[in-house]
């Protein structure tokens, strides 16, 4: 399924942020597991936050928006095994920051390559890099 190739890029990355988001907030509840411990989330989001952006940064360079699916598709898994894909965790709400950044993560991925796209203007770049630092010191011991 390529429904990140539009005719139109405008709405694109509005429309995969909206995806991204509502299969974050209304996507199906995982199956009953044990939960890993909460305190390991600000490191495992760090580990995820830079694999990913490092699979942002060539789709950027490359201009493919198929690879974003690939990635997009790796952060729903990793909001699932944490279960807060369907739902917020309260056991992650101390790692708010972790969270946020991982919900915009691929939003500012699309936006580097649709600058002028609605959702872009203004940026969300600033607002990552910020919940990137703070998860970054979260994870810190």
């Amino acid at each position: 399924m390529n429904f990140l190739r539009f005719r139109r890029t405008a709405p694109a990355v509005a429309w995969a942020s909206l995806c991204l988001l509502a299969c974050i907030a209304l996507g199906w509840a995982p199956p009953a597991r044990a939960q890993a411990d909460p305190r390991d989330f600000p490191a495992a989001a760090l580990r995820l936050l830079q694999a990913e952006q490092a699979a942002i940064d060539r789709a950027v360079v490359e201009r493919d928006r198929d690879q974003f699916e690939v990635s997009m598709g790796r952060t729903l898994a990793f909001t699932e095994a944490w279960d807060f894909k369907s739902h917020a965790n309260p056991a992650l709400a101390p790692y708010a920051a972790c969270t946020d950044a991982i919900a915009d993560l691929h939003v500012v991925g699309l936006c580097r390559m649709l600058p002028a796209a609605e959702g872009c203007q203004p940026s969300p770049a600033p607002r990552l890099a910020e919940n990137i630092n703070r998860c970054r010191q979260q994870a810190t011991p």
